[in-house]
């Protein structure tokens, strides 16, 4: 690959990278009140919903590694942005805390497979 496709394909996995974390990672900061009104849910339940994320990214983060050790990064980063448009899709359709945690143990694993 030349230099300069190389420095394109970063700055595009880059901008990529944020999107994905903006659209994760950062999203209960702009959810947490609204969300806690439609469900009518406090907000501490719906960012308890985030930490299930931290949790279950944290318990799959070795088997991530393990697994971009094996095979390079392609498969893993596939894999989470799948992991995370389902995750999100779940979000969408929360109705209570069920569906709500669901789907941020869904974002936990696209997470740590990015």
């Amino acid at each position: 690959m030349s230099h300069s496709k190389g420095n394109l394909l970063a700055v595009f996995l880059g901008v990529t990278q944020i999107y994905a974390w903006a659209s994760t990672y950062y999203l209960p900061a702009a959810l947490v009140k609204p969300v806690s009104e439609q469900l009518e849910i406090s907000r501490m339940v719906i960012v308890g919903g985030f930490s299930v994320a931290l949790l279950v990214g944290g318990l799959v983060a070795p088997i991530i590694g393990r697994w971009i050790e094996r095979t390079g990064g392609r498969n893993p980063l596939s894999a989470g942005s799948v992991l995370a448009g389902l995750g999100l899709l779940i979000l969408s359709a929360a109705n209570g805390v069920t569906l709500w945690y669901l789907g941020w143990a869904v974002v936990g694993l696209a997470v740590w497979s990015r």
